[in-house]
C-alpha cells in the first residue's frame, strides 16, 4: 500500500518505532528491502538517488518496478518526497512518475 512519509512518519511516531530509509539501485536491492521489511512486518520508505534513477533509465522506470514488486508485499511504502530546494527538479520528477 502507497502512503505518505508523513501519514508513515506519523503513525511510527504515535507507536514508538522507527521507519527504515533505504536507497534502492536496481531491482535486487528493492526485492530483498521489501521482503525483508515484509518478514519484519515493518513499513519502509524507499529512497532513489538522481544517479540511481539515471542508472535505473528514469524514475519511471523505478516507479514500475517498485509497483511490479508491491504485490509480494502488504507493507507501506511512502510515495511522496521531501523536497530540497537545489534538488527540485528530480523531486518534482520523481512525483510526477508516481502519478
Amino acid at each position: 500500500m502507497l502512503v505518505s512519509a508523513a501519514k508513515m512518519l506519523k503513525d511510527a511516531k504515535a507507536g514508538k518505532y522507527a521507519v527504515g530509509h533505504f536507497n534502492i539501485n536496481n531491482l535486487e536491492w528493492t526485492k530483498a528491502i521489501l521482503l525483508t521489511a515484509q518478514e519484519l512486518n515493518s513499513p519502509v520508505i524507499l529512497g532513489v538517488s538522481e544517479g540511481a534513477g539515471k542508472y535505473m533509465c528514469g524514475f519511471k522506470t523505478v516507479t514500475a518496478m517498485v509497483a511490479f514488486l508491491r504485490p509480494l508485499s502488504e507493507l507501506s511504502i511512502a510515495r511522496k518526497f521531501a523536497r530540497i530546494k537545489k534538488y527540485d527538479a528530480v523531486f518534482t520528477s520523481c512525483n510526477k512518475a508516481f502519478r
